[in-house]
């Protein structure tokens, strides 16, 4: 019926990325951020609810993963995946936790990538993408869904570790905004989901900020 939608071989590496990261997590390679992640109480059925991945300190391990696959890096490329110098692929993430973001249907779109030491950034998300716009994007709303439909209210927070931890603890309506500002995409929505929103955002100056500019959008 003629060639693929590029968005559906987008989606294809996506989730090849994410298979894996996760796989590299649970490897040798992988200690160190399964270490940092149990440090901070996240391990077990929680890593594997959210799909948390490592990856690691190579130049062409998704590279490689993608080429066995038969996945074109020119669409990887395109995904935020893998980067480009001349006419070498390179690995766009590397010694980073990584968290898979994903639409409301689970389909992976792109990634936030936590590292360990003093690199900046500390967080590098995939840059904007045809299946990924991180204003429109709501982290941990796949796995929110359920409780939400059951009517519980939305709870959301400005990153990945604050909606791991409130998921940790029966919190199971929250979503995040992966650090960027709230927006009227965001609430519109949750507004399918959910009649009440909590802003949760940090109780540092910004945080306070940010919930008092949100109103208007409320």
């Amino acid at each position: 019926s003629g060639p693929p939608d590029e968005r559906e071989v987008m989606y294809v590496a996506l989730r090849a990325a994410s298979d894996y990261f996760t796989a590299e997590l649970a490897g040798p390679s992988g200690r160190q951020g399964l270490e940092y992640l149990k440090k901070r109480g996240f391990e077990g059925e929680l890593l594997a609810r959210f799909g948390l991945g490592w990856a690691p300190n190579g130049w062409d391990g998704l590279v490689n993963c993608l080429r066995r696959k038969k996945i074109p890096l020119e669409t990887a490329e395109k995904a935020g995946l893998v980067g480009r110098k001349e006419d070498r692929f390179y690995d766009r993430f590397r010694s980073r936790v990584m968290f898979p973001i994903t639409d409301v249907k689970g389909r992976v779109t792109g990634f936030g990538g936590r590292c360990l030491d003093d690199s900046t950034p500390k967080y590098l998300n995939s840059p904007e993408t045809p299946v990924f716009k991180k204003g429109e994007t709501l982290y941990g709303l796949y796995q929110a869904r359920p409780e939400l439909i059951k009517g519980a209210s939305a709870i959301v927070v400005e990153g990945y570790f604050d909606l791991m931890a409130l998921h940790k603890h029966g919190f199971t309506s929250a979503v995040a905004t992966m650090g960027t500002a709230l927006t009227a995409a965001h609430l519109r929505t949750l507004k399918g989901y959910a009649e009440l929103v909590y802003a949760l955002f940090d109780s540092d100056e910004a945080g306070r900020n940010a919930a008092i500019r949100s109103l208007d959008l409320f």
